[in-house]
């Protein structure tokens, strides 16, 4: 059976594309739109990974964060953030392994670093951070 992958981007033409390169690499994904989508789509089937943005309007991806390892405490989460909102990029970075993310990528990453960081993830090994720093 396919690893399934929760993608949660307040942004479509983010998750239309890593949704496109993630199936085209054999994953199966599912996706949201914010936090609290993706809070009633893990209740409707078992995820094997989720990959959600940080800053998003409404509930954000570090409540969702906090609230998944809560509800299943062994699911690997990797954050993805542009930095903005309130928080600096290596804030991000800090705040999203502090609550549980495996690994956290910066936008703009490439979808090299995705399939990277999502395999990582899938395989129990930490990924580093990815993309550009500045």
């Amino acid at each position: 059976m396919k690893p399934l992958i929760l993608v949660v981007d307040d942004q479509p033409e983010i998750r239309d594309l890593m949704v496109h390169v993630l199936t085209n690499a054999g994953f199966e994904v599912n996706t949201a739109s914010d936090g609290h989508d993706a809070s009633l789509n893990i209740g409707d089937r078992v995820v094997d990974l989720a990959v959600t943005d940080i800053n998003m309007p409404g509930r954000n991806g570090l409540d969702l964060i906090m609230e998944l390892k809560v509800r299943r405490p062994g699911l690997p989460v990797i954050a993805m953030s542009g930095g903005g909102g309130r928080l600096s990029r290596e804030d991000c970075r800090r705040t999203a392994h502090r609550f549980g993310a495996a690994a956290i990528l910066h936008k703009p990453f490439t979808m090299a670093q995705l399939l990277a960081s999502v395999d990582l993830a899938l395989a129990g090994r930490p990924p580093e951070a990815a993309g550009p720093s500045r």
